[in-house]
């Protein structure tokens, strides 16, 4: 078989998943929750939320935290757009965000269809494999060099429209198709896929709501597929079958198809590869500030002792930003902000809702200790020629995030290294993103928008019975209407987020 039939085979067919891979997809379903909650905090994810309950449909799955019930792909849309609104989604590897696209319309079919627990988890762990795996075989990973080292550094065709194969495959197991069906599937989604649009945002002031890449679209696209494809709608069953196929039509430059094959059904990289997010920040600085935090605790730094903060980084975004120190006039632009990251952080904010909370840029201590954050990247990497990169691991390249932070105060100097962040779930054991920070993350990005009671109680159901549910009517009812729009102050600037 090809390899788009080979996947589509994989993901109807796919059993023996281990108990860890279970397990973690259950964290993983919590962690995304707590980030659609948060994101109702957010200007573009209620008005996502609100075009997804005008456009209605057949009453299928829910907007989480709405109380509304949409068709399925509505639902898929809104709540990738909540998922990702605060940023602070799981990962896949540091550069890839699959899992806003690919829970949110795996969520919303096992609703429409009346999955239980345990089917919909392994329809998760379908989709986010082929996502996943399509992220190492497209990365444009090329060289750089920074004097003598050599650096390994991100291209600039970028983006994670691929996700939408992963939501498809997920959705289309709950909906039973076959592997005909689901090669169908996959070639629908494939063509349905937003271009790269990662860099362009990125060069693009001030941040827009759209952020890198349009997550309620790709997962309205994978789970549309899904649906056509049940229906009997053929398409195009060998897009991935050599790299001259889908790659070239999203303008990839590199599509190494062995990542696609190697080790299928039996190594799970995308949890393998997993990694959580402590704030809701741009993966670039999530080291720095964990460093920060670290060296604050143990060297008992009060923020008004410090004099000056260098962050320190090899990656493009790090040099030449064109949004380099100055304050984010967006939400979005948040959590794109080193500056404001770092300030926040060092001011005790919880990581939730309130990083994106723009009123505390009139804050004289945050203003402040903004103005004390520099950013050193490495300028030749803006230069690079890009050139795919052969023999060496994808995720051995990707999984490091070398990062350095330099704290001068009490007239000394503090430095700390890392090459791992906070939340890499292939780092040492004790940088690992245990249960515990998993339920404080959650409980305080739906701080907001949930009572306590509830919380405790969605976080037992996920965790410890989500397994032996027969439908996702408990957590829906849970869920419930849990947003008031009394509560939140519908500014597009992000004045006035509420916390509690």
């Amino acid at each position: 078989m090809g390899i788009t039939r080979t996947l589509a085979a994989f993901a109807s067919e796919a059993s023996a998943i281990p108990d860890g891979i279970v397990a973690e997809t259950k964290r993983l379903v919590l962690d995304t929750l707590g980030c659609i909650l948060g994101g109702w905090t957010t200007a573009k994810g209620r008005l996502a939320a609100d075009l997804a309950a005008d456009l209605g449909g057949t009453p299928q799955a829910a907007i989480f935290g709405s109380g509304l019930r949409v068709s399925v792909d509505h639902a898929s849309f809104a709540n990738a757009e909540l998922a990702n609104a605060l940023d602070g989604d799981a990962g896949f590897l540091n550069v890839a965000h699959i899992v806003p696209v690919i829970l949110p319309a795996v969520l919303a079919t096992g609703e429409a269809v009346g999955a239980g627990g345990r089917r919909i988890l392994e329809a998760a762990i379908v989709g986010l494999e082929i996502a996943g795996r399509l992220a190492m075989a497209m990365t444009p990973v090329g060289e750089g060099h920074d004097g003598p080292a050599t650096r390994y550094v991100v291209g600039p065709l970028c983006g994670y429209g691929y996700a939408a194969l992963g939501a498809a495959a997920g959705a289309g197991r709950l909906r039973g198709l076959d592997a005909d069906r689901m090669a169908s599937a996959l070639g629908l989604a494939a063509y349905y896929c937003p271009v790269p649009s990662v860099l362009k945002w990125l060069r693009t002031m001030p941040f827009s709501m759209v952020k890198y890449a349009p997550m309620g679209w790709t997962a309205q696209a994978g789970a549309t597929a899904a649906l056509l494809a049940a229906k009997g709608y053929t398409a195009d069953t060998s897009v991935l079958d050599s790299e001259h196929d889908f790659a070239q039509c999203w303008g990839s430059e590199r599509f190494e198809t062995s990542y696609l094959l190697e080790g299928l059904g039996s190594e799970w990289e995308s949890i393998r590869w997993l990694n959580y997010k402590s704030e809701p920040l741009c993966n670039l600085y999530r080291p720095h500030v964990w460093l920060l935090s670290t060296l604050r605790r143990v060297e008992h730094l009060s923020p008004g002792e410090i004099e000056e903060v260098v962050l320190r980084m090899h990656a493009p975004a790090g040099a030449n930003r064109p949004y380099a120190g100055a304050p984010p006039a967006t939400q979005e632009g948040a959590h794109m902000s080193a500056e404001f990251g770092v300030a926040v952080a060092l001011t005790n904010v919880p990581p939730g809702p309130r990083w994106a909370d723009l009123s505390l840029l009139v804050d004289p201590d945050i203003r402040q200790l903004m103005r004390k954050v520099r950013i050193e990247g490495n300028p030749p990497t803006t230069e690079v020629m890009y050139r795919p990169w052969k023999g060496v691991s994808i995720a051995d390249i990707l999984k490091r995030a070398p990062a350095e932070v330099e704290v001068k105060a009490r007239g000394q100097t503090f430095r700390r290294t890392t090459d791992y962040a906070y939340g890499d779930m292939w780092a040492p054991p004790e940088m690992h993103f245990t249960t515990p920070d998993l339920i404080g993350k959650f409980s305080e990005m739906s701080r907001a928008v949930l009572p306590d009671g509830r919380r405790s109680e969605i976080v037992h159901l996920v965790l410890d019975d989500f397994e032996r549910l027969q439908d996702l009517e408990p957590l829906v009812r849970l869920l419930g209407a849990a947003w008031r729009p009394s509560r939140m102050v519908p500014n597009p600037e992000g004045e006035g987020v509420p916390h509690a």
